[in-house]
């Protein structure tokens, strides 16, 4: 590797001949025009927040150099060229520190309403180590600039640029000179990357499958949650929220990266917020405080300071459990409701289909999880309702006696569920829900207990007997100072 001051020139692979054009034929009628210098290449689908041009050069060993002519004090610090570049991951090492880029060529298209060019016409790629300013793709005798503030800006080292969308090679004749759909490519020749060295921050978005708050044997990760990365928090703390750095949105096995120099002694933070449906966390844990607070995000979220511009923090990872948010009233699934006094913060109910609550498909319902997503917050000791159906024996024969499980200590678990112990008094004044003012835990709780049952009863009627003429339903009243897992067997 020969060194020329800051920049380090880097060939991978011998340079090849040009590739022989290949024109496109589409259904127009307008003439083709040449793409001038500086206007800007529309590809069917392009990096989040890049602007390409076509520019007056190509392939050059000096390539950052003549981008940052007209502002060298941003320039880049340095180059990467790879010739006649291939699907493959290229490696390198830049002042102790190992950089990758790893190309795709002719990636799928995901812009069907414009052409899918081929013969190695696009490449999209990811890089590790990097901050990258500009890639620049050489085709025929121009090259398309891809700079991630816009051609007359400074580098500001985009995180999560770099899978965000397709490069191309750039066009060499267009439509019109409104229309700028590229009538024809060339084959990508040469491609060069600047860059400075850059620290990073990733992880998994995943589906929390039993619930435990750890990513493991039947958690699956959730594309297309957003990530947000911000700048210059208060450490475990909402206020003051930061700068948002950028965002970036997790991949099909739920990955996401950021890439970018960090500022040593500043606290970062990063928070996901959901496509769609309603979520609650199970990592971050309950434990951890609400410092996400951004539109649609989720109130859990991290924290970091790193201590040098290029250190890399990995397994920030974040579970989340589909979920049905506490509304007054009863909610939950059918038939397997639960009614509170009032609804706590991030209070939410959990499907009672098999192997959601433990990862047993074995384990039947019904079952239930409360789940406050902040254990940090205060107590607040309430009145639950909870009812759940239940197989009715034919007449002559004994019915169940039904046995109501809990556990209330996170990551909630029917492996872990003892019976719920009656309370030492009904807590309630003369209302349903509604408690006796002053009232002291420690008179109602028996021993060690968080929840206690006030009543229970079971009634051989459903409200839709007309359909389950052999189900009944089972309705108790809990006394609680903490949430979790509800359970009824005979």
């Amino acid at each position: 590797m020969k060194w020329q001051g800051r920049r380090p020139k880097i060939a991978a692979g011998a340079i090849g001949a040009l590739a022989v054009l290949i024109g496109l034929v589409l259904l127009i009628v307008l003439p083709a025009l040449a793409t001038p210098p500086g206007v800007a290449i529309p590809p069917p689908s392009i990096p989040k927040g890049v602007t390409a041009v076509d520019v007056p050069t190509g392939g050059q060993s000096n390539d950052c150099t003549v981008f940052y002519a007209n502002n060298p004090a941003n320039q880049p610090a340095y180059q990467y060229r790879i010739s006649n570049p291939k699907s493959q991951k290229y490696t390198t090492t830049v002042n102790g520190t190992t950089v990758t880029f790893t190309l795709t060529m002719n990636p799928p298209n995901l812009s069907p309403s414009l052409p899918a060019y081929a013969n190695d016409k696009y490449v999209s790629f990811t890089s590790t180590g990097v901050a990258i300013a500009d890639a620049g793709i050489k085709g025929g005798t121009d090259t398309a600039r891809y700079n991630y503030t816009g051609l007359l800006g400074g580098p500001s080292y985009g995180a999560g640029v770099t899978s965000d969308g397709y490069l191309h090679g750039p066009a060499q004749s267009t439509v019109s000179t409104t229309n700028l759909t590229p009538t024809s490519l060339y084959s990508v020749s040469n491609l060069t990357f600047c860059f400075t060295l850059a620290g990073s921050v990733s992880g998994t978005v995943y589906q929390d499958a039993n619930q435990n708050g750890t990513k493991d044997t039947g958690d699956t990760g959730q594309s297309g949650w957003t990530v947000s990365l911000y700048k210059g928090v208060t450490a475990g703390n909402p206020v003051p929220a930061g700068t948002l750095v950028s965002t970036t949105t997790s991949g099909s096995d739920g990955s996401y990266n950021f890439s970018l120099p960090f500022t040593a002694g500043t606290t970062y933070r990063v928070c996901e917020s959901p496509p769609s449906g309603e979520w609650a966390q199970s990592q971050p844990l309950p434990s951890s405080p609400d410092i996400c607070t951004t539109g649609t995000e989720k109130p859990k979220g991290y924290d970091f300071t790193p201590t040098s511009a290029t250190q890399s923090f990995t397994g920030k990872d974040f579970g989340n459990v589909s979920a049905i948010a506490c509304v007054q009233g009863p909610f939950g699934l059918p038939n397997y409701t639960i009614q509170l006094d009032q609804c706590k913060e991030n209070t939410f109910v959990f499907s009672a289909t098999p192997g959601v609550i433990d990862g047993n498909p074995s384990t039947p319902p019904p079952s239930v999880s409360v789940w406050v997503g902040d254990s940090t917050q205060a107590e607040v000791p309430l009145v639950e309702k909870i009812v759940f159906p239940f197989t009715v024996q034919p007449p002559g024969t004994p019915q169940p006696l039904m046995t109501l499980f809990y556990d209330d200590t996170f990551p909630f678990s029917q492996a872990d569920a003892t019976p719920m112990p009656f309370c030492q008094q009904d807590p309630r004044d003369t209302t349903e829900f509604g408690l006796q003012p002053g009232l002291d835990p420690a008179t109602v709780l028996p021993g060690t207990a968080t929840s206690c049952l006030i009543q229970q009863t079971m009634s051989a009627v459903r409200p839709d007997a007309v359909n389950h003429p052999d189900q009944g339903t089972y309705t108790a009243y809990v006394y609680s100072r903490l949430d979790g897992y509800r359970g009824v067997s005979p």
